[in-house]
């Protein structure tokens, strides 16, 4: 784990000068005041000193499988199995669930369990539609219908 802090371009230019002239990578860090072990490393990994591992495993999803996602997924209530399934993915519903996860401009949310619907209720909504199929509903004020309906239920 690193604990000083990086070398500067300048440093680095120093070190590579020293090393040319044949000091070796004690005398330059006695000269340079840093540790031999960063001295060391320098000159070993010149071309990726200073730059960032890429850390973790690397993600199934590409980013254009992300956003298709990101498309079926808004504005809509299909499962995470309808979703992977309509864009063929090679991946598990978790992995699709995390990509829309990952998305900050989709909130979704477990559907509300809704009631089911039993024959009387469907029976008693078709008696009102029969009943109803020609009024001119402009002219019925809307607490008659709520009425109406309460008391079907």
């Amino acid at each position: 784990m690193p604990g000083g802090s990086q070398l500067s371009e300048f440093e680095k230019g120093q070190i590579v000068a020293f090393q040319s002239l044949g000091k070796s990578q004690r005398a330059i860090a006695k000269e340079l005041k840093r540790s031999r072990c960063v001295v060391q490393n320098y000159l070993a990994k010149q071309q990726r000193y200073g730059k960032k591992k890429r850390k973790g495993r690397k993600r199934k999803l590409f980013k254009r499988d992300e956003r298709q996602i990101g498309k079926l997924a808004s504005n809509s209530s299909s499962s995470v199995n309808v979703i992977k399934k309509d864009l063929n993915l090679e991946v598990s519903k978790t992995t699709v669930w995390r990509a829309i996860q990952r998305n900050p401009n989709i909130v979704r949310e477990k559907m509300a369990k809704a009631p089911r619907l039993l024959a009387h209720h469907i029976n008693a909504r078709l008696q009102f539609a029969r009943e109803n199929m020609n009024r001119e509903w402009k002219n019925v004020s809307s607490s008659r219908i709520k009425v109406k309906r309460f008391l079907m239920t």
